[in-house]
Formats: C-alpha cells, sequence, structure tokens
C-alpha cells in the first residue's frame, strides 16, 4: 500500500507509524496514527478497513455511521449538504452528488444543487423534478410548452405516448402510431380526438365508431355509412330502436312492433302506436302558426281543422251572459252555463242562466257573445215565464259583441224583447251559431 503527497504528509507525520492496538474485535488492528498519535486517520485490520472510523463495523466504511447495523460490506456517510458521494465526468465540467438527507430519502443532485433532480424517498415513493413525490412516481413539468414525460418506440425514433404541458398548465395526453402520427389525443383545452378507430365502452369488439354496452346487454352505438351519417342505435335481445341522420332527414324509427312513447319526467305525454295511432296522453294539440292545422285528406286545404278552442263564458256580473242595452241592468246568479266551441272562425255557443236581479233595465235584452261576429246570425231560444205569440229568436248585429234577443211571428218582422220584462225568477236557454270577426 503506497500513500503519498504532500498534504497527506505535512498532516500525518508519523504516515508510516504502526500502532498495534487492539480494534473491536480484532487483536491485530493496526493504525496509521497523525502527529497528536490519533489512531482515527485509517484503521486497518485484518478484515475491515475505516476511513475517519477508528471502529469500523464492515469491511469498508466511510465516516461513523449513527445507525448501528452490520448489513452491506460498504458504509459511506453523508455530509452536512446530505451528499455522500461526489462523481464527475473526466474534465471536471459535468458531475453528479449522491447522498440521504435527515428524512431518510435517496438525493440524486445534478451539478450538485441544493435540491435533489430525482428523489427516492422513504416512503417508497420516487420524484423527479420534485422533492416530496405524492405518489409512486411523481414527475414535475419543468415548465410551459414542454413534454412531461414520453415512451418512446422501440423501433425507430419517435414517440408512442406522451404527456404534454400547455402554454397556461392544461394537460394534454397523445398516443401514436408507427408513422408516428398522433392517432388520439384527450385535451383540456382545444380539440380532443380519437382516430385509431372504433371506440367500445364495455365491450371489446365495438359495432361502430361509439359502441356502448352494459352488463345486462343492452347495446347503444353510433355509426356511420353511406346512407346514415350519425346513427344511433339500442338494441335489447330482438327489439332495436334507431335515431338517424341523414343528409336530408332524420328518423326516430323501431324495428320491431313497439310504440314509440315520448314524455317529461318519463310520464308518457303523447304516444305512436304500433298501428299508426298518435295518442297525446296529456295536454293539449296546440299549431300555433297561422292557416295551418289537421289536414285530414293530406290534399285539400278545406278538411284543415285549425284554431280550435273551446271554454266558458259570461261567469261574472260584469261580463254576464244577460246584459242590459239601456240604462238599467240585468244580472244573472251563481248559476250562469256559458259554454262554446271555436274552430277557425265558426263559433257555437250554448247558454243557460237564471236572473237574479233587475234594476229598472230600460233597454233591449240581449247575450253577450264571447267573440265578436260578422253577418246577421240567428239562434233559437226559451224562456220560462216569459210566453210570447210568435217565435222568440237571438239575432247578433253585424259586427257586434252581443246578441239581442227578439220575437217574431208570420209577417210582422221582428220585435226587440224589453229587459224590463225580464222577471226576477226566468230562466234563460238559447244556442246560436256564428262567423267571428
Amino acid at each position: 500500500m503506497a500513500l503519498t503527497g504532500s498534504t497527506i504528509a505535512s498532516t500525518y507525520l508519523k504516515l508510516l507509524r504502526i500502532n498495534t492496538d487492539t480494534m473491536g474485535a480484532d487483536a491485530t488492528a493496526s493504525y496509521i496514527q497523525d502527529s497528536a498519535d490519533t489512531d482515527s486517520a485509517l484503521s486497518i485490520s485484518t478484515t475491515r478497513v475505516g476511513i475517519g472510523n477508528s471502529n469500523p463495523g464492515v469491511l469498508f466504511e466511510v465516516g461513523v455511521m449513527e445507525t448501528s447495523g452490520t448489513a452491506g460490506n460498504f458504509h459511506l456517510k453523508s455530509d452536512a449538504n446530505h451528499l455522500a458521494m461526489h462523481i464527475e465526468e473526466n474534465s471536471g465540467a459535468e458531475g453528479w452528488g449522491i447522498g440521504v438527507n435527515a428524512d431518510g430519502d435517496l438525493g440524486f443532485h445534478n451539478s450538485f444543487d441544493a435540491t435533489a433532480s430525482i428523489v427516492m424517498a422513504d416512503s417508497g415513493n420516487v420524484g423527479i423534478g420534485i422533492a416530496a413525490p405524492n405518489s409512486p412516481l411523481d414527475i414535475k413539468s419543468t415548465g410551459a410548452d414542454t413534454n412531461v414525460f414520453e415512451i418512446e418506440k422501440s423501433g425507430s425514433a419517435g414517440a408512442m405516448a406522451r404527456f404534454y404541458e400547455g402554454a397556461s398548465g392544461e394537460g394534454v395526453f397523445s398516443l401514436y402510431d408507427a408513422t408516428p402520427t398522433e392517432d388520439v389525443r384527450i385535451s383540456t383545452y382545444g380539440d380532443s380526438w380519437f382516430n385509431g378507430g372504433d371506440v367500445g365502452i364495455g365491450i371489446a369488439a365495438p359495432a361502430g365508431l361509439l359502441h356502448l354496452k352494459s352488463a345486462s346487454a343492452i347495446n347503444t352505438y353510433i355509426d356511420s355509412d353511406s346512407d346514415k351519417e350519425i346513427w344511433f342505435r339500442q338494441a335489447n335481445g330482438t327489439n332495436q330502436h334507431e335515431l338517424k341522420f341523414t343528409s336530408s332527414k332524420m328518423y326516430l324509427t323501431t324495428r320491431t312492433s313497439i310504440p314509440i312513447e315520448f314524455g317529461i319526467n318519463d310520464a308518457p305525454k303523447m304516444t305512436i302506436e304500433t298501428s299508426g295511432d298518435v295518442t297525446v296522453e296529456a295536454g293539449n294539440l296546440v299549431i300555433g302558426t297561422a292557416d295551418k292545422g289537421i289536414d285530414f285528406d293530406g290534399n285539400s286545404r278545406t278538411a284543415v281543422l285549425d284554431d280550435y278552442e273551446e271554454g266558458s263564458f259570461g261567469t261574472t256580473s260584469a261580463n254576464g251572459i244577460l246584459k242590459d242595452l239601456g240604462s238599467g241592468s240585468v244580472t244573472c246568479g251563481t248559476t250562469v252555463h256559458g259554454r262554446y266551441t271555436k274552430v277557425g272562425r265558426v263559433v257555437t255557443i250554448s247558454v243557460r242562466a237564471i236572473h237574479t236581479a233587475s234594476d229598472s233595465p230600460d233597454g233591449n235584452l240581449a247575450v253577450v257573445l264571447p267573440f265578436a261576429c260578422v253577418g246577421f246570425p240567428v239562434g233559437a231560444l226559451r224562456f220560462t215565464n216569459i210566453t210570447f205569440s210568435g217565435y222568440m229568436i237571438v239575432q247578433a248585429d253585424d259586427s257586434e259583441s252581443h246578441a239581442k234577443i227578439s220575437e217574431t211571428a208570420t209577417g210582422s218582422g221582428i220585435t226587440y224583447i224589453a229587459a224590463s220584462d225580464i222577471s226576477v225568477t226566468d230562466e234563460l236557454r238559447c244556442g246560436m251559431t256564428y262567423l267571428s270577426t
């Protein structure tokens, strides 16, 4: 063994002085002493070597270990900067430091930076670019617009998979084919796509572009062919339902004898039966476009039923069924029945009223109409307590909102009935069909 160098010679004046004191369990241990006769500079026994350690516990030990134990043949202690080993390339321009910190983390320090570039934490996690990894493998990006993690193909150069950080910290995951072309991208900003083939969820062999299958064998898939640009199909046994879009129309159809149902909150509202009948379970069939309605024969506007309406009228004293065209008034009690049906401009009314009060009316008696009329329609009426020699009619004047009640006899013309003739207990019943404005 040869030791040379002016530094060593000046420090250890007794460089070659051998002391045969006992070292541990070895009776023939030897030391190279320093000028103070200290046997700690280099200790050599027949089985162990210590540097900076007068009592090495293993074959080769550098520094005094704080943790007891004799596992392994080589012990190396980190310094106060958590570095135990200094490794350089030949010119000395580049190097790495390796050591263990106070938390028990093994760190690899690029160019001996204080923060480790790679950490094998005491917890078992590995961190790259992060000092405290939170998962078995934790990789921290170096900045925006950079590849964070990449897997290269075994053959020619090129990525097989890549994780990327966007300009503002967004995440992007990409998969590449052999070209390499980016066939799959999942992005938290911008577009995402799957160009590698059909996609199956719950199924290994998708039948369309997107095929969803549950454990109960219900299939839904989106496909495309020469006739259908988008095709949604749901199949359950022999029952199949399809929603298809072509360049000219949309189809909602079934392939077996099952109805099509439309609903709200899982409650059916309209059903197309297998017979072709359409059933509206709740609500009205409303057609709100002018001159549009239900065409019964499909060829002629004369067969169109549009603007259908029905309801009641004359339920308040202010809009009573009976009205006085003079200065007084005739009012109705609570038993008031005024009903109408309106199809287009054709209105049919049916009136029944019990009169409970009259306040010296002096005009002609009339019935309030739910819609103003045109022309001079005539209807029939009946009073319970008034008898006339002729016929009683209800006649609407042109563009009026009421119909005057009158009597007529053969050859005698029309005589309007005075409101004063109506007694408190009279009951009026009348009906009329007319054309509204």
